[in-house]
């Protein structure tokens, strides 16, 4: 409002001190997208609630994102930075896809996931050790002793610097591609969020997407109106829908995303990725492994690092 009363009446007033966010502001979006691959390695995501921890702090307290944190952000920086949030999570989404495409190309890897593979296969057309469901389908289960096999095959590998397998790195991949998915998630419900709140001063939004209200004026104008009466009704038409878009279902960002990255995973380049099916027992082994050892680690009395409660990057992933 200073800006448009010093552009166009030519007021200046003195500075009013006010903040520019919310006392409640918490993680601005916008830092976080300029800051993404920094994001989704520091923080854990927690499904059920849709909230965000900090992994490490080396304060007293731990930062959180909350879906009112975003629709803080969105209120504070408008809707437009959605789309910009969501270019930066596709550009962050294709570098660890192209890190994941590569690790399923390892040599080693490729040659035990064949192994399982052929495993597997022979299991499924051995009708002793298939398994009738209740719906009559036939189950076959994924063997417990391979998954455990392929882990110590693994770590036999060696082991990085920092004391992990290539398995540890493989599913803290998925975590954070997870985690991505997980703040693409609460970027939608927070837009919503911030939308049901404008929505309140509004009668009904279905009637808004058949009325204009610089229509309306031009046809209910007894005399002549300025065309600043005009440019404001475009100006209200304008917010309203984009208030309306917001609300609706039209914008599902994952969507968008599963059409962008579909001809890429079904290029014939990329037939390799048939087999990550298999590699899921022993990755989702090791992030039960992980996952223990972390809540283990939050029951003890002196907290160590490395403590948490919650970490659903991985399942999101």
């Amino acid at each position: 409002m200073l800006g448009f009363a010093h552009s166009k009446f030519g007021l200046e007033f003195a500075s009013l001190q006010l903040p520019t966010q919310t006392l409640e502001q918490g993680l601005d979006v916008l830092e976080i997208t300029r800051n993404i691959h920094i994001f989704v390695a520091a923080y854990m995501y927690n499904l059920n609630n849709q909230f965000f921890v900090e992994r490490n702090s080396s304060n007293k307290h731990l930062n959180v994102l909350t879906i009112r944190h975003i629709a803080n952000s969105v209120q504070t920086h408008g809707f437009g930075i959605l789309n910009s949030t969501v270019n930066f999570a596709y550009q962050f989404l294709r570098k660890k896809l192209q890190t994941l495409f590569q690790f399923l190309y390892e040599e080693h890897i490729k040659s035990r996931l064949i192994k399982d593979i052929r495993v597997f296969r022979e299991m499924m057309a051995n009708e002793e050790m298939n398994r009738v469901g209740n719906d009559g389908n036939k189950l076959v289960k994924f063997p417990f002793e391979r998954a455990d096999k392929f882990v110590k095959g693994i770590r036999k590998l060696g082991i990085t610097k920092d004391n992990m397998t290539y398995l540890d790195k493989f599913r803290q991949l998925l975590t954070q591609i997870g985690n991505v998915m997980g703040f693409v998630r609460m970027l939608r419900s927070g837009a919503l969020h911030c939308t049901a709140e404008i929505a309140n001063f509004i009668p009904d939004l279905d009637d808004l997407k058949q009325t204009l209200f610089e229509t309306m004026v031009r046809e209910e104008s007894t005399e002549e109106f300025s065309e600043e009466t005009f440019e404001a009704a475009r100006n209200l038409d304008s917010v309203l829908k984009t208030i309306v878009d917001n609300y609706s279902e039209a914008t599902d960002y994952f969507k968008l995303l599963v059409e962008v990255f579909a001809p890429t995973f079904r290029d014939t380049k990329h037939v390799h990725l048939k087999n990550f099916y298999v590699i899921l027992p022993a990755t989702t082994l090791n992030y039960v492994e992980h996952i223990t050892l972390c809540k283990e680690k939050l029951a003890r009395k002196n907290k160590q690092e490395g403590a948490a409660f919650t970490d659903d990057g991985f399942a999101m992933g």
